[in-house]
């Protein structure tokens, strides 16, 4: 759903209740290509030669480093296996990938301005409550994320003019 448009979201809204963003495969893929650099510094040969001797530091980055770089390469690989759901919105709010309740939509105080470069731009989802947990929406979820907070704006603002004024 992530690499689909808003018309495509509202319409899932529509028909199910809910819109699923599961993990988008390209920016996994390119976290894991990203990976494969520092894998190629644990080899011998490729620091020494701009180092010299640099003593035991070296060794034990040597003997560290690669169990680690494949623990995060092996994980991003499951990653883009899984796509396990990183984000949900339905008629009661906003959850981020069942960790925690979310933000229903009587608690989303507003939303943020798309920031960051580009293929890393999140989104601030803000709760009502200063002390609240906010939401950071990411690009592993979804492509457009300028869309995806036109989106979330229109549904908020939708909701605050059907939501009851008991408040």
């Amino acid at each position: 759903m992530g690499d689909l448009s808003e018309a495509d979201w509202a319409a899932e809204l529509e028909a199910k209740g809910q819109v699923v963003f599961r993990q988008r495969r390209r920016p996994v893929v390119v976290r894991l290509l990203i990976a494969f650099v520092p894998l190629l510094f644990t080899l011998p040969g490729t620091v020494d030669s701009w180092l010299g001797d640099a003593g035991p530091g070296i060794l034990v980055f040597r003997s560290i480093a690669p169990a680690l770089y494949l623990l995060l390469i092996g994980v991003f690989a499951w990653q883009s296996i899984a796509q396990r759901p990183v984000l949900t919105v339905d008629r009661d709010g906003v959850r981020p990938r069942g960790r925690w309740n979310g933000l229903p939509w009587t608690e989303v105080g507003g939303i943020g301005i798309p920031s960051g470069p580009k293929g890393w731009r999140t989104l601030m989802v803000f709760p009502t409550n200063v002390w609240g947990r906010q939401l950071t929406v990411t690009q592993d979820a979804v492509r457009d994320v300028a869309a995806f907070a036109r989106w979330l704006g229109v549904l908020l603002e939708e909701h605050r003019r059907t939501a009851p004024a008991d408040r």
